[in-house]
């Protein structure tokens, strides 16, 4: 009886340790975007489409599935693993990022412990602040790559505390963090950690330097074991095509996060967004100016070159999306969790007000939309922005999302709490709030303008008659798995080749698309649907034949 005791025992401790408000918050993102919102395009179509050929094939690596290009392999491995035990399904496909952002929720909060054990109170507010940062709440129910290298981050920033606490297994911890990362993002995951334990002197304390020897030893010793770990990528690329398949492996510029570069400015725009509402919260900042009248301690220092670190990564070698910042973001959560943790006084009066005034400034948005005629819009924006229509999907944006922001952003922001984790929590919620009503959208109108799956099967039924299917211009895998599809699409980039195509093949069909009115159209499509921001039709190849390609236009 006590034997069977014993592990409930356990499992309740367990229980009560958990990061209640974190762990409470990522279930709402995430169960709220599987519940509401279709996989987006091209975000996590792309990721799909590869994990889906390589399921079809029985492929170990990308590379090795004809068409495909060189990836890093963990993430298809992951989502592979539970295809193998619960079946093919978009459900385990959505949920492997989600589940490595509530890994890095667990652990942030001991990292927290052992960075500055003098302070308890900083550990749950660093779960708190990381999971309402702008970055990770967007993006912890998406499938990006990046969200398994902030967990992988993290960890090896941990290894790392405890390898200058003088405990080894914090070696073994920073190797399995580097292999993983690398596994997930290629030599990029490398950029992101080997630089921490190397720079010792810019955040150790002078007077409490460990025995170097020692230090690069396990240093060498977390190397090895991550290049053991890497050994699962390279040696199957190795044995499929020797030594210049394993360069374009390693070397392919997805891999190393060097393409399609994005202006320097970008960061401008995506820090704000990236780490909002913290950069906006007064209390913060108050916190900041009292530190910075000090020497800052150690633990400060360290976090605040890991930050430092992956931020510059972001900048130099990442491809400037707004993702490339989240590995940053668990060490600047543990800089504002510390901060906060030596803020006390009184609940202020609006406290919450400049982060909230966003949140209802979008709300407002949303509620002209509902307005102003879209037309008019249409016309403001193609005179003042450029001469491209607005987002298709605009127009779809009800008057629920406007309503809900207004008066949610309203409320969190009048409330005056009085624990410093309380205030926090409110503020946290403000991301949560705008990321929750935008999946509420996609319930309501939006996911007419993003749900693939009825030109995927409408694909995948022409396939399955026998007929071939082809796709003109750009094409990143966004019907691949949403229809199941048993051949992959021939892409075709030019229109005299789309002609040829359609002699050769008098009963295929050409996927293509457009922008701009359906009313003008010079032919019948067999079915049109929307993708993004632009219209998709599926024309037969007579049609295509008769107009000579001038269906193919991209606007009408």
């Amino acid at each position: 009886m006590i034997a069977a005791a014993r592990p409930l025992a356990v499992t309740a401790a367990a229980l009560r340790r958990l990061p209640v408000w974190p762990v409470s918050i990522w279930l709402v993102l995430v169960v709220s975007g599987l519940i509401t919102r279709p996989p987006l395009s091209p975000i996590e179509s792309e990721p799909f489409s590869l994990a889906w050929w390589m399921w079809q094939e029985g492929a170990l690596l990308p590379s090795t599935v004809e068409g495909l290009e060189a990836q890093p392999p963990l993430l298809f491995w992951l989502i592979h693993l539970g295809w193998a035990i619960f079946g093919v399904s978009e459900v385990w496909a959505r949920l492997v990022t989600p589940l490595t952002a509530l890994a890095a929720l667990m652990l942030i909060g001991p990292a927290a412990r052992l960075i500055w054990p003098e302070r308890p109170e900083a550990a749950p507010l660093a779960g708190v602040v990381l999971v309402g940062s702008g970055g990770f709440t967007l993006f912890s129910g998406l499938t990006v790559f990046n969200m398994p290298l902030l967990l992988f981050v993290l960890l090896g920033l941990y290894g790392v505390a405890l390898a200058r606490r003088g405990k080894a297994v914090g070696w073994a911890l920073f190797g399995v963090g580097l292999g993983l990362g690398f596994l997930m993002n290629g030599p990029v995951a490398l950029m992101h950690l080997l630089p921490l334990p190397l720079l010792t002197r810019l955040w150790m304390d002078a007077n409490r330097q460990p025995r170097w020897a020692g230090w690069y030893v396990g240093l060498g010793f977390a190397i090895l074991l991550g290049a053991l770990i890497s050994l699962t990528w390279i040696a199957p690329s190795l044995a499929v095509g020797g030594m210049p398949h394993l360069m374009a492996a390693l070397f392919d510029p997805i891999a190393l996060g060097l393409a399609d570069f994005g202006p320097w400015y970008w960061f401008l725009l995506a820090l704000p967004l990236a780490l909002y509402p913290w950069l906006w919260w007064r209390t913060l900042w108050r916190a900041a100016q009292r530190q910075l009248r000090r020497h800052p301690e150690e633990g400060l220092r360290f976090c605040g070159t890991a930050a430092a670190i992956s931020g510059g990564v972001a900048l130099i070698a990442g491809d400037r999306q707004f993702q490339d910042l989240l590995p940053a973001l668990p060490a600047l959560a543990l800089i504002a969790a510390r901060l906060l943790a030596a803020q006390g006084g009184k609940p202020k009066d609006f406290h919450a007000v400049i982060p909230g005034l966003f949140a209802l400034f979008v709300g407002l948005v949303f509620f002209l939309l509902n307005i102003v005629p879209v037309a008019h819009l249409d016309s403001v924006w193609r005179e003042f922005i450029d001469d491209d229509n607005l987002p298709i999907w605009l127009g779809g944006i009800s008057q629920v999302s406007g309503l809900v922001l207004l008066g949610g952003g309203y409320l969190l922001a009048q409330m005056t709490p009085r624990e410093i984790f309380s205030r926090t929590v409110q503020v946290a919620l403000l991301p949560v709030l705008l990321v929750t009503t935008l999946n509420i959208e996609f319930l309501f109108s939006l996911r007419r303008f993003f749900d693939l799956e009825p030109v995927a099967q409408q694909i995948h039924s022409l396939q399955q008659q026998g007929a071939p299917v082809a796709v003109f211009g750009g094409y990143r895998g966004e019907f691949d798995f949403s229809g199941r599809l048993e051949q992959p699409l021939t892409v075709i980039d030019e229109p005299s080749a789309v002609l040829d195509w359609a002699k050769a093949n008098e009963n295929g069909i050409i996927v293509s698309y457009f922008q701009g009115s359906v009313l003008r159209l010079p032919g019948q499509p067999l079915k049109l649907g929307i993708v993004g921001n632009s219209w998709t039709a599926l024309w037969s190849a007579s049609t295509i034949q008769e107009t000579d390609g001038t269906v193919l236009q991209p606007r009408f």
